[in-house]
């Protein structure tokens, strides 16, 4: 109940009884929109005197009219409307706040970091997702959570958290809150209009939930509390914002005061509103926007991206909602694109306006699929244990990805707080309470103080040979520079020193390369094939490689089939002399070179003679012509089969020695555009190999491969595939070995001389790391507080959010258009801005400040080897020609990011104009594609103007941008 309306009804109660008294003859209650209570009253003036001792509200204003008619002028004023009571004449509607863009940055008022969850249509997950979020951050980081349900009109946290969802749990909340807190002169307890959830939900953490208000329909003397609720709501202004931000500024103080929660998450309403320019843009340091995909969400995500980029001091996620699973990739992808396309062109104009470079501005998204568990959360399908279980597995990993950037965010914004100790009898001092950094279960305390006096050890132990920090830090970056790697292939020749100076990185699919039912190996350029492909002949590589993958009571030995310099032909030595169809001389070709290069390698070790002669495989006609006279020869090919089953036969019988075929630089063999006749029939081969000894790994460029049309049911070799794209988390961990191969203690020291993390939690870290040998394990959480360290949590100068977090800036800006990224940018980017910084940095803190890795110098630097290497490729060397025009020729209108299709046509037509002698491309659709296939353009439609105005859009790579000299700006 509202205390103002029960006021007046006393009033009410009162002044009518004294009516039927005959004391008065007539009284008038309004309830003026600035919340105060008038009473008239026809009667004795003495009566004023009584009810204003009785009220005792100096909100409460009683006037009373003498019966001698010299206050018939306002009498008849205030007594012409017939009903005594009147509380609906200063009702106020909602004025949403469209129009409210203040650039300034507003001063936090909160200890707690704040987070929005706003949609802007209902049915997309938001109060769910938010509910599910405030357990797993409970349960997982035993945090205090509130809830602040500010979904006034659509109140949604009534049902959750409870035992028997179909029984909603009223209690007071927010509105009653303010109303109350307005009219009543005392002090009011601001824990009764919270309630707390059960432990099922919140584990060893906490869950307060403050709601809407009470929506109890319970009659009550001629009211219930719902109607308290309606007439409450409306009498809410929340178009005054710089009143109604302060109501909601003390709420959320003396909540902190009486709870202490670690974050407080509000539930926003829908659509264009108030309350979402309330408690997004006043109150919130966090906004994450849930949109569907359907043509009416893009107003709301057009207004979400405004109300972002006009923010700096606003945080935005955006979440891709209930998108079905089995199409996750499809949605998502479209409703990425849709947003990029609008990010990029609302930045663009706010640089051109501002004169800011706004083409990093990062605005990070999450798909969130269906799921029946959460779907029925809240209702009386809802299976409490089948939730707990949810939250507590970890294996919803879309959730789970965007809980941790939301908890990760959150731990960003947090301000001085009390924070809860544990006392240590055997020392007499109080330490931090603290969970593991890796799992985020507790830490025994026994274990903590065991960690935090072996980090006082070492700090004391570094004190003694104490250095400056900056001196500490120049030193691992001058390690580091001494040790970069080339990490092109054909640069290293011995892969023992890699192995030896713990350079070589070991990925987790290559533990795949011993599973012996994959028999291809797919990555773009840069993703390290050749690299991978070259060190198996290394022993203590595989070996290493073996034990990571548990296959150590297996004998495998790898033997390359393609080599320079010891094997190797190039089919074009084939061209016009093939005698059959090319699937079928080309399947007895690669069948004829499987059998030549094992018998040339096994021969020794089975002391086996074929029955056909063996002959060198040198990149001549003599060896062509070899070739062909055994393919041509139906006696020959099957004595060659005969040899491939004997030697199969011979390993099971001799021993356990698994012998896996390995092909790469299949694209020097057979020039791309051969591929779907000459590399086809080879995939075909290996698929029907029925050996029990003998088996084949192919390492293909990813785009080729998708290229090759006739191989047999191509569609099931995904299953048999292994991908070896780089990912984020893989990037950072090559990176991070390199680092504390060399510089593990200066890097470990300046990790305690920051003081951006405990001592204990720095420990347990180090000792992560140090159970693989100084490779740090793929995870991202792990990864994030090392990327920390080294290159400053943010990407921007001032270590501000804007950027986005160092941990994705690289991932983003390094990317090619296809989504992929290679390894070979991220370390040319590094090793030039290491080397700046070393001439030039003399900060001490981050170890690689955000300013030389961010600039276009260093970024410029690091595509060029990447880019050569790429256009060296067979089929590759129109791209030296496309680039060259770019950069040397095209006028300012085509040197953008993205161009319009009649744009980026007329670019095509003036490079074909002027290099028609040289070019292997001979249209614009070839072009394209070529463009395409190496990941350095993607195209797109754009809706512009009307529904049915669409245009399509072709879009580089931002990795290219500053070697080209691109600029943002969208035509």
């Amino acid at each position: 109940m509202i205390q103002i309306y029960l006021t007046i009804k006393t009033i009410e109660e009162e002044l009518t009884s004294l009516l039927k008294q005959k004391k008065i003859i007539d009284f008038r209650i309004y309830l003026k929109a600035n919340n105060y209570i008038s009473i008239y009253i026809i009667g004795e003036e003495s009566l004023v005197t009584l009810l204003r001792k009785k009220l005792q509200n100096t909100r409460i204003e009683i006037e009373a009219f003498s019966t001698d008619g010299s206050d018939d002028y306002l009498k008849d004023l205030y007594f012409s409307n017939d009903n005594k009571v009147n509380t609906f004449d200063s009702d106020r509607k909602l004025v949403n706040l469209l129009n409210f863009y203040e650039k300034s940055a507003v001063k936090s008022f909160s200890k707690v970091p704040i987070a929005t969850f706003y949609s802007y249509k209902g049915g997309v997950g938001r109060s769910t997702t938010l509910a599910s979020c405030a357990s797993y951050l409970s349960i997982h980081y035993r945090k205090t959570v509130l809830i602040i349900d500010c979904d006034f009109e659509a109140p949604g946290f009534t049902n959750f958290f409870l035992n028997d969802p179909g029984e909603p749990f009223y209690n007071n909340g927010v509105i009653e809150y303010l109303l109350d807190k307005e009219f009543l002169d005392q002090e009011i307890n601001v824990r009764s209009y919270v309630w707390e959830a059960s432990k099922a939900y919140s584990g060893e953490g906490e869950i307060f939930i403050m709601p809407s208000g009470n929506l109890n329909n319970n009659i009550f003397e001629n009211f219930n509390d719902r109607d308290h609720y309606l007439k409450g709501l409306s009498r809410i202004d929340f178009s005054e914002k710089t009143y109604i931000t302060d109501q909601f500024r003390q709420l959320i103080r003396e909540l902190i005061d009486e709870l202490s929660p670690d974050v407080i998450l509000l539930d926003s309403r829908t659509g264009f509103n108030d309350i979402f320019g309330i408690t997004a843009f006043q109150l919130s340091d966090l906004v994450i926007g849930f949109f569907g995909n359907n043509v009416q969400s893009l107003p709301g995500i057009h207004f979400f991206i405004d109300s972002l980029l006009q923010r700096d001091y606003l945080t935005g996620l955006m979440v891709n909602s209930v998108i079905p699973a089995s199409n996750k990739r499809r949605w998502f992808k479209g409703f990425k694109e849709q947003v990029e396309a609008y990010i990029s062109q609302k930045s663009s104009s706010l640089a051109i306006n501002s004169g800011i470079n706004t083409d990093d501005i990062n605005i990070e998204m999450f798909p969130i699929t269906r799921h029946e568990i959460l779907e029925s959360l809240g209702t009386n399908e809802e299976d409490v244990l089948d939730f707990v279980d949810f939250i507590q597995s970890k294996t919803f990993p879309d959730h789970v990805d965007l809980f941790e950037k939301i908890n990760s965010l959150l731990e960003d914004f947090k301000r001085p707080l009390k924070e809860e100790k544990i006392y240590d009898n055997s020392n007499n001092v109080e330490i931090e309470h603290e969970t593991d950094p890796i799992d985020g279960v507790p830490i025994p305390l026994a274990k903590r103080l065991s960690e935090s006096r072996e980090e006082e050890e070492n700090a004391k132990s570094v004190a003694r040979n104490e250095i400056s920090t900056y001196d500490t830090k120049m030193n691992v970056l001058t390690k580091l520079q001494e040790r970069m790697p080339e990490l092109y292939a054909e640069d290293i020749r011995d892969f023992e020193k890699e192995y030896n100076e713990g350079r070589y990185f070991y990925r987790n699919c290559m533990s795949d390369l011993f599973n012996l039912d994959k028999i291809i190996v797919l990555g773009n350029k840069g993703t390290g094939k050749t690299y991978m492909y070259r060190s198996l002949k290394n022993g203590n590589i595989v070996n290493e490689l073996k034990k990571r993958a548990n296959k150590l009571n297996i004998d495998y030995q790898f033997i390359h089939l393609i080599l320079k310099g010891r094997y190797f032909i190039d089919t074009t030595k084939f061209d016009g002399i093939e005698s059959f169809s090319p699937e079928k001389f080309y399947e007895r070709f690669w069948q004829v070179y499987i059998w030549n290069v094992l018998c040339t390698e096994i021969k020794e070790y089975l002391s086996f003679n074929p029955q056909v002669d063996v002959f060198p495989i040198s990149d001549n006609t003599q060896t062509a012509v070899k070739f062909k006279e055994i393919i041509t020869d139906d006696l020959k090919m099957i004595k060659v089969e005969n040899d491939l089953e004997i030697i199969d036969t011979a390993l099971k019988h001799k021993g356990d020695r698994h012998i896996i075929i390995i092909f790469d630089e299949l694209d020097h063999v057979v020039k791309p555009h051969m591929w779907p006749d000459r590399i086809a029939p080879l995939i075909n081969l290996c698929k029907k190999f029925v050996f029990s000894r003998i088996y084949p790994k192919m390492f293909l460029r990813s785009d080729l491969f998708e290229k090759i049309a006739n191989v047999n049911n191509i569609q099931a070799l995904n299953n048999r595939s292994i991908n070896i794209e780089w990912t984020r988390e893989e990037l950072f961990a090559y990176f991070f070995k390199l680092i504390l191969s060399n510089s593990k203690e200066d890097f470990y020291k300046l990790m305690r001389i920051y003081g951006d993390y405990p001592t204990n939690h720095i420990a347990k870290i180090r000792r992560e790391i140090d159970k693989h040998d100084k490779q740090p394990a793929a995870d991202e959480y792990l990864l994030k507080h090392l990327t920390a360290t080294f290159f400053g949590k943010y990407a921007d100068i001032n270590n501000t959010p804007r950027f986005g977090e160092s941990y994705d800036w690289f991932f983003k800006n390094l990317k090619n258009a296809n989504d992929t990224i290679s390894l070979r940018p991220f370390i040319d980017l590094l090793a030039e801005a290491v080397k700046w910084a070393i001439n030039e940095d003399r900060a001490e803190k981050p170890i690689l400040p955000q300013y030389y890795y961010t600039h276009g110098r260093a970024r410029g630097k690091a595509v060029e080897r990447h880019f050569n290497d790429l256009a060296k490729e067979k089929g590759n060397g129109d791209l030296i020609y496309i680039f060259q025009y770019i950069r040397d020729d095209a006028d300012s209108r085509f040197k953008v990011l993205e161009l319009p299709q009649k744009e980026f046509y007329d670019l095509l037509d003036r490079i074909i104009i002027k290099y028609k002698e040289n070019l292997q491309c001979k249209t614009k659709e070839e072009m394209i594609e070529l463009l395409k296939v190496n990941g350095i353009l993607i195209d797109r439609f754009h809706r512009t103007g009307s529904r049915n105005n669409v245009q399509k859009r072709y879009q580089f790579a931002l990795l290219y941008k500053y070697y080209l000299g691109l600029k943002n700006r969208i035509r």
